[in-house]
């Protein structure tokens, strides 16, 4: 009998041992998330331009392609001048930074829709300046603006992957 008892109760253990093993890994995936990526996740090719170590990435504004500097100690998203299609340009009134410890000029405020990824800004408030040939040529490499901290916190995290040179955003 006790033998009989033995066996049986090894089965229900077994039972028991397979039904937590599954729900282990049931709750494992989940903690995990999906493994597809999710809508919330825009991901963006980057480009490292070696002579200063700039992080480029590829977006449209207003449909037309443009390259921008990823730089997170930017307050603004600063856009080369070409995309205000704007005949008013030179009389609105410039916006000049006072003070600061990176790029410091002036600037026109203007509106445009910005692409990145899948994520867009749709007839969004930018600044421009016309100073993107001179940043163009001292990297050697074209510039259409500088992407920075205004759009950068609409999301709740931001990871740079070096190795696999992408940006992920994530809301």
């Amino acid at each position: 009998m006790n033998l009989l008892w033995g066996l049986h109760g090894m089965k229900a253990l077994s039972k028991i041992s397979c039904g937590a093993f599954l729900l282990l890994i049931l709750v494992s995936a989940a903690a995990h998330g999906p493994s597809t990526p999710s809508r919330n996740i825009t991901v963006v090719n980057l480009e490292l331009n070696s002579r200063f170590s700039l992080i480029l990435l590829k977006a449209e504004v207003n449909g037309e392609p443009a390259t921008f500097v990823l730089d997170t100690g930017s307050s603004r998203t600063i856009l080369n001048t070409r995309f205000a299609h704007t005949p008013r340009l030179p009389s609105m009134p410039k916006i000049t930074a006072d003070k600061g410890s990176g790029y410091v000029g002036s600037a026109v405020p203007i509106k445009a829709t910005l692409k990145i990824g899948d994520t867009w800004w749709r007839d969004h408030d930018f600044l421009a300046m016309d100073d993107f040939p001179e940043i163009s040529q001292s990297i050697g490499q074209t510039i259409d603006g500088i992407l920075g901290q205004d759009l950068l916190r609409d999301f709740q995290k931001l990871e740079i992957d070096f190795r696999n040179r992408r940006l992920v955003l994530s809301r």
